[in-house]
């Protein structure tokens, strides 16, 4: 139902619109309508009304008027800020101590990450105008010896929960906690868990290292089960464990067809591996 400032409104504008009315005298009771509809409405007009009347009469320059007073409030606050000593100067003794335990702690993290990034990118890449993870060669055999695929189910409309609803996710044979453990105890090395993408032949690792625990697999497990195909262009997403000596891999892959689990290294280290995680 239109208000009655809306009615007047729009006579109004068919009225300019057909060349009944000339240009001062449709702005002067486009002005007059204005306000009282802008009162009606508390404020909330069209988008387009507000750049019908000329910049200086309409809400633009107010716009700009208040964004330039926001600039000047932020300069006078960074003058301030700059009269104060620096958060370095504020630091004391201990508390600069306490951020170079977490840099001790955190520079190698990120260090093991680049390694691994970087062995990822120089090894598990084929092609170059369209490039792919491609983490078993031409003939099919895995890059790492051998491989088992652990786990794959197809999944119903791209989605973990569609699955789920319609009973579709079957149970797998093994405990996947108790297959993670089995990994990082074996591994007698750090592990990092990678998250590989593919999009339009493009390949990359994000690097989450600096803002994620590398080793922390539920957070990791999320990134692959709640990015949707429109993120990738519908290229598949890898989530990779590999530990600090590159002996084997786990790789996790949605394609938003299926997911699958897939063991990479030695036979003689799967087979290990799969029977203490089955007893698990």
């Amino acid at each position: 139902m239109l208000l009655n400032e809306e009615q007047e409104l729009l006579e109004v504008l068919h009225r300019y619109v057909n060349g009944d009315i000339s240009r001062q005298i449709f702005l002067g009771s486009f002005s007059q309508i204005i306000p009282k509809l802008e009162s009606k409405l508390n404020g909330d007009l069209y988008p387009f009304l507000d750049v019908i009347l000329p910049k200086e009469q309409g809400r633009e320059h107010a716009k700009n008027e208040g964004m330039r007073q926001c600039y000047l409030e932020a300069i006078a606050r960074l003058e301030c800020a700059l009269a104060e000593p620096s958060y370095y100067e504020k630091l004391s003794e201990d508390e600069q101590k306490e951020i170079c335990k977490e840099a001790i702690e955190a520079i190698p993290k990120v260090a093991l990450y680049r390694s691994i990034s970087e062995w990822i990118q120089n090894n598990l890449i084929e092609g170059k105008n369209y490039s792919r993870f491609a983490f078993f060669d031409a003939d099919g055999n895995s890059f790492l010896e051998s491989f088992r695929i652990l786990y794959e189910v197809p999944l119903i409309c791209e989605s973990f929960i569609l699955t789920a609803l319609a009973a579709g996710l079957s149970k797998p044979s093994f405990s996947y906690s108790g297959l993670i453990d089995s990994l990082k105890i074996a591994a007698h090395a750090d592990t990092v868990w990678a998250r590989c993408c593919e999009c339009e032949g493009a390949c990359w690792v994000e690097e989450t290292g600096w803002y994620t625990d590398p080793r922390n697999e539920i957070e990791n497990l999320q990134w692959i089960e709640y990015q949707g195909p429109s993120s990738t262009q519908w290229s598949p997403k890898h989530l990779v464990l590999v530990p600090e000596h590159k002996e084997w891999m786990l790789v996790h892959t949605n394609d938003f067809k299926k997911f699958s689990m897939i063991l990479h290294g030695r036979q003689d280290f799967i087979n290990a591996i799969v029977k203490q995680s089955t007893e698990a």
